[in-house]
């Protein structure tokens, strides 16, 4: 399956109409068809359609295909533990940024 086919049946799957694809598009409902049957499809377009499918287009596509599938979901996994590093990082920051600002609220009481 082509990813312009998988495209059209999550499209048709979700009951979204050509209409609403072509306006996440800023093109014609004429021209929906072409992304269907399309070799090609710019990853600007892709990135749009998976915002208005609510989904990640590229992710669901690929993971059904046994040679990118193990690939993909050791990057899926390696992104998520350096998200839950980035969201430790951030949680360590916050909270000295609060203490630093109770430590600053302390001096200037002091005064």
């Amino acid at each position: 399956m082509t990813l312009g086919k998988f495209i059209q049946e999550r499209v048709r799957l979700k009951g979204i109409t050509d209409k609403a694809v072509a306006e996440a598009l800023h093109i014609s409902a004429r021209s929906v068809p072409n992304i269907y049957s399309a070799k090609e499809i710019p990853t600007s377009r892709v990135a749009l359609l998976s915002v208005l499918l609510n989904e990640d287009i590229y992710y669901n596509y690929y993971k059904n295909m046994e040679t990118v599938a193990p690939v993909v979901s050791a990057q899926v996994q390696d992104l998520l533990q350096k998200i839950k590093t980035l969201e430790n990082s951030i949680f360590d920051k916050e909270r000295l940024i609060q203490s630093q600002a109770a430590l600053i609220e302390s001096l200037q009481a002091n005064k």
